[in-house]
């Protein structure tokens, strides 16, 4: 069953790349990304994961902010085929649960928006563990969340199953996985949202009401170590 679930999982965003939504996560996500990224000091001396990669466009982030070298671990070759290479960045298609990686490779990791599509999220937080030194630092960011005001919404429109958790859920599943400090947060987007006017409605935010309550929320941030 969890085999289907992620072919099911990676074609789904084989049609997603198809269609440029790789590129638009980072216009989409980047402000949210670089405020969690600003508690997390990354130096030359970081080896960096970035987990669910898509075109890569957080890897060319962490590297710009100083890390050493990046590594993009995505399953949907899709993505992969239109991810950018860049000098100290490397790309491999993998699935989260099967981390192809010696124990302790890395020292930050991090995920966008993709951690709630894994079928067994809790084997993908234990490799992350695994290959995270002792002292590493585990970045979480997420707009679908339980507490979300369009979380529902979003399921709706989804054609793949996801992991649909309050906070205090993550928590207690990053602690089973062997994290023993969790902390979560949640950022805004600092750009001003859409006027009624400029708004169009999708499935994603099916009123202008909704797109701001969901502004309003910000994205989910959780630190882990």
């Amino acid at each position: 069953m969890s085999d289907r679930a992620e072919r099911r999982v990676r074609e789904e965003f084989d049609t997603w790349a198809a269609e440029g939504r790789g590129e638009r996560m980072a216009v989409g996500h980047r402000a949210a990304v670089e405020q969690a990224l600003e508690r997390v000091p990354i130096g030359s001396g970081d080896n960096a994961l970035d987990l669910g990669c898509g075109v890569g466009w957080a890897c060319h982030l962490m590297r710009e902010r100083g890390a050493g070298r990046v590594v993009g671990v995505e399953a949907s070759r899709g993505m992969l085929a239109r991810a950018r290479p860049a000098p100290g960045v490397a790309l491999v298609g993998a699935s989260m649960t099967a981390l192809p990686f010696r124990d302790a490779t890395f020292s930050r990791a991090l995920s966008v928006e993709s951690l709630y599509y894994v079928p067994d999220v809790n084997l993908a937080l234990r490799e992350v563990r695994r290959v995270l030194a002792p002292e590493g630092r585990f970045i979480v960011m997420m707009d679908l969340y339980g507490g979300s005001p369009v979380a529902s919404q979003w399921i709706d429109a989804l054609k793949v199953k996801v992991h649909l958790l309050h906070p205090p859920l993550w928590r207690r599943r990053l602690e089973r996985a062997g994290f023993s400090r969790v902390e979560i947060f949640h950022v805004r987007d600092p750009r001003p949202p859409l006027s009624e006017s400029e708004f169009t409605p999708s499935p994603w935010f099916l009123t202008h009401a909704d797109y701001l309550a969901f502004r309003e929320a910000g994205s989910l941030i959780l630190d882990a170590q």
